[in-house]
């Protein structure tokens, strides 16, 4: 995700793709992914490890509409970092309709 719109606080590197928590607390992200192929699957990885209650899979809809929309409620710590990145490990790029977003929730 390349194309940044709001990052206040600057926790989000559009070089890395990374998420740094600031400080301590509950996180939510929120990240749909449009794709090219009949399955996709995406991952949340928190520090470089991928999160297995974060492996969201779609399959396709119509022969233009293949999406991957997900949600993710984590506890972080100030300077752990959140990633998302598709089936081979890479991270994903942006694109008018993939987006990315998190917030402290408490």
């Amino acid at each position: 995700f390349t194309s940044v719109s709001l990052n206040k606080g600057n926790c989000y590197s559009s070089s890395t793709g990374k998420f740094t928590a600031p400080v301590d607390g509950v996180y939510v992200f929120n990240f749909q992914v449009f794709h090219g192929v009949s399955v996709q699957y995406a991952v949340a990885y928190k520090n470089g490890t991928g999160l297995p209650q974060s492996n969201y899979s779609s399959y396709e809809n119509t022969a233009d509409d293949r999406s991957t929309p997900a949600n993710l409620i984590i506890e972080l710590v100030a300077g752990d970092e959140i990633t998302i990145r598709n089936v081979t490990g890479s991270n994903l790029g942006s694109g008018p309709r993939n987006t990315f977003n998190g917030y402290l929730l408490f």
